[in-house]
């Protein structure tokens, strides 16, 4: 088997996420300019843009409060980072932990968007925990 670096490992499976997200995130916008010696501020709707994603969009305003999948994989990059942080600083037992919680977000993430379940290679995420 080939190895693979912890890189690789951990970067591939949620960069385009992250990426989608926040392009997701900014599909309905609102242009806001203030003019010199303008009081209050113009707000003008722009066009909305057709969804890339049309699976995606329950996860976006307007359809919640908050857009819940770009929430959820800012989640994944912070356990992600903190399992890194744990293993330069040698403190295996909270990398452990950390690693533990990637896992099950990750997990969670494929639940949530089935289409891209492919995606979440989960023999990497568990070759990932071993060397930890």
């Amino acid at each position: 088997m080939k190895k693979t670096s912890l890189t690789t490992i951990l970067v591939r499976p949620f960069f385009l996420l992250v990426l989608c997200g926040f392009l997701l995130n900014g599909l309905v916008v609102k242009n806001v300019t203030l003019s010199a010696g303008q009081e209050k501020p113009e707000v003008i709707e722009m066009e909305q843009i057709p969804s890339p994603f049309p699976h995606l969009d329950k996860f976006y305003p307007p359809q919640t409060q908050a857009p819940v999948l770009l929430i959820e994989m800012l989640k994944l990059a912070m356990f992600y980072h903190s399992v890194g942080y744990d293993a330069v600083q040698n403190d295996w037992e909270n990398a452990r932990r950390g690693f533990e919680n990637f896992k099950k977000q990750i997990i969670k993430l494929s639940g949530m968007i089935p289409k891209w379940k492919q995606y979440f290679k989960m023999d990497v995420v568990e070759e990932l925990g071993r060397a930890i």
